[in-house]
């Protein structure tokens, strides 16, 4: 078979979708944007300059969009192929075109006209109440997960099944995202603790539930300059715990015959049996620098990493060798590129086909 081969074009790149939807569905518009779509967006925020944190948000989110004046309408409504809202839009579109609807609590029930922050959701969504220190209240996670972001990902999702119903049939689609339905599947594994058992699982902090739930593992752990997570399970991490052990008996940091655990058979029954197993572990650590522990975790293999902040995620190695940051339009700022690789397939970077 001779021929040659067509260069990839962007996948999305015949759609047109009007994005009317604010914070709440702006991911789901920037992901359509990198795929090759034409998003064009009403702007709801025209008093925000780029002086402002949370314009600069905004504008991380809106790469590759058209955006509108806040009083605009969209001129071209016969040419809309997908419109992103959280309200019922104003004008008419074709019978074939997709609606993908995000709103607080879904379009019918008995809450479906209440308003929300994305606090509220994850509160009603149960997941706030495993958030935090098992001591003090909950405590609210660093960036809107289920409005922001979550629920956009659904969409998306919803919008590919919509999108080739579309081209089987012809018919356009309705989808009704509800952000806290959405949120549900945050915690999916979670909810059977009680139709099981009765049981409410609890807030762990930096830890997770060992034996029958009631043990708490920490999971993070202080070192000369940092942190770096570690999950000593002894069936996973046996090889790993092992060498870490033997690491610890050549520096001096436990005697020679404690190196030799027998991991198999090794159980925590209690609270105390769990200090006792942890004290050496975190001397240890507190006398060694991220790095040289995550070095060494790479040749031992164990379950072991640094917790990076933003300048060491920007520096990672890994995520440089994939191509994963560029610039958006002309800014010097940083955006992923891309949430995965596609074979035959080319994410759109900076608003233009590649």
């Amino acid at each position: 078979m001779t021929g040659s081969l067509k260069s990839p074009r962007a996948p999305l790149e015949h759609l047109i979708v009007y994005e009317d939807a604010g914070d709440t569905g702006a991911l789901a518009g920037r992901i359509l944007a990198d795929l090759g779509a034409r998003v064009i967006k009403r702007n709801r925020y025209e008093h925000e300059t780029c002086d402002d944190g949370l314009a600069l948000y905004r504008e991380v989110f809106d790469a590759g969009k058209e955006i509108l004046d806040p009083n605009a309408t969209f001129p071209a409504c016969d040419k809309v192929d997908v419109v992103i809202c959280d309200t019922e839009p104003r004008t008419p579109f074709r019978p074939d075109v997709i609606q993908l609807s995000i709103t607080p609590w879904g379009k019918d029930g008995p809450w479906a006209d209440r308003a929300a922050s994305d606090l509220i959701l994850i509160a009603a969504s149960g997941y706030l109440a495993l958030t935090g220190s098992p001591i003090g209240p909950p405590v609210k996670p660093a960036v809107p997960l289920a409005s922001a972001r979550f629920a956009s990902l659904h969409g998306v999702a919803a919008l590919m099944l919509a999108l080739r119903r579309r081209r089987l049939t012809g018919q356009g689609s309705k989808i009704d995202l509800s952000i806290r339905d959405a949120a549900l599947w945050m915690l999916v594994n979670t909810y059977q603790f009680w139709d099981l058992a009765k049981f409410n699982p609890t807030r762990r902090g930096a830890a997770y539930a060992i034996g029958d739930m009631r043990l708490a593992m920490p999971l993070l752990f202080e070192c000369q300059d940092g942190a770096v997570v570690w999950l000593p399970m002894a069936g996973r991490d046996a090889r790993g715990a092992a060498a870490l052990l033997q690491r610890m008996a050549q520096a001096g940091a436990i005697p020679p015959d404690q190196a030799d655990r027998d991991w198999a058979r090794f159980e925590i029954r209690s609270e105390g049996e769990l200090y006792a197993f942890l004290e050496p572990f975190k001397r240890y650590f507190r006398t060694q620098n991220m790095h040289t522990l995550y070095d060494n975790a790479v040749v031992d293999g164990t379950l072991l990493a640094p917790v990076q902040n933003f300048r060491q995620v920007l520096e990672d190695e890994q995520l440089a060798a994939r191509g994963i940051w560029g610039p958006p339009n002309d800014k010097r700022e940083r955006l992923p590129v891309r949430p995965v690789s596609i074979s035959g397939v080319r994410w759109r970077r900076d608003g233009t086909t590649q």
